[in-house]
């Protein structure tokens, strides 16, 4: 892995991590955690866990910024998920390390409130959708290695989160197909093919070096 895959990667764990002790909390309490309740979190809390998110974030607009090349190798629906992704996450982190510090230090209530719900709402499910897209166009030619792999098994997850909702409507919840999602940029890249090299008269060369793993 290259240095943006490890930080992306264990920033994703990181909030994996969050999100299993906030579950396991629940589970067995059947209270949250202030991970997720924020009346419960203080000052600090609430101002780690927000470096956290938006570093997550970040982290893995990065990674898909770095892999450029990986992406271009890809058919058009692979090329197309790549602006909406680092679009949606810019807006995301925008949204966790600016405009939701501030509601709460304001205690902002309203048309406002309800107005940044929906860009938030709408960011994610860009993001979410794009990752979607970008695993299933990657299930023939996979130009982004286990990444794509990871991202592949969001609909099955989709299907896990519905029953669960049947199961154990507590516990339901999109977090985890965030997680999956996190983890599934983090490693955008990861053990994939060489980007293949065009030469100046625009034809591929050809040879052993195109397909070398990471």
């Amino acid at each position: 892995m290259r240095r943006h895959h490890v930080v992306a990667f264990t920033l994703a764990t990181a909030v994996a991590l969050a999100a299993i002790v906030d579950t396991i909390v629940l589970a067995s309490t059947g209270h949250r955690t202030f991970l997720t309740d924020d009346a419960q979190a203080t000052v600090a809390q609430s101002a780690a866990l927000t470096l956290l998110l938006l570093s997550a974030y970040l982290s893995q607009a990065l990674v898909i910024r770095a892999e450029s090349a990986r992406f271009a190798a890809g058919n058009r629906l692979v090329r197309a998920t790549r602006w909406p992704l680092i679009a949606g996450l810019v807006v995301v982190s925008v949204g966790v390390g600016a405009v939701h510090p501030l509601i709460l230090a304001t205690g902002t209530t309203g048309t406002l409130l309800a107005v940044s719900d929906a860009c938030a709402g709408i960011a994610l499910l860009v993001v979410f959708g794009s990752a979607v897209v970008l695993g299933l166009a990657t299930l023939r030619h996979n130009p982004l290695g286990i990444g794509a792999r990871v991202l592949s098994a969001l609909l099955p997850m989709v299907a896990v989160t519905v029953l669960l909702g049947f199961v154990a409507t507590d516990l339901a919840s999109p977090i985890f197909l965030s997680v999956v999602t996190g983890f599934g940029l983090a490693l955008l890249g990861v053990r994939a093919e060489a980007p293949a090299i065009e030469s100046s008269s625009g034809r591929t060369p050809s040879g052993d070096g195109l397909h070398i793993l990471n």
